[in-house]
């Protein structure tokens, strides 16, 4: 259940990081043609950035 629950704590905490990024990208473009283009490429960004931090808590805790 410790598992799932820092799982769930790395999503967050990414998610959290790059919103603010997403924010911080729209507030210096003044281009609302961006914001999908901006959103997908972080949400790859962070996609990837989970598996890596995610495979670890998987890994050692001899889920997988």
């Amino acid at each position: 259940m410790f598992k799932i629950l820092e799982i769930g704590l790395l999503l967050a905490v990414i998610y959290h990081a790059l919103n603010g990024v997403r924010v911080f990208l729209i507030d210096f473009t003044n281009s609302t043609r961006t914001h999908v283009k901006i959103w997908w490429v972080l949400a790859a960004i962070g996609f990837v950035i989970f598996v890596v931090g995610a495979y670890p808590f998987l890994h050692h805790g001899g889920i997988l």
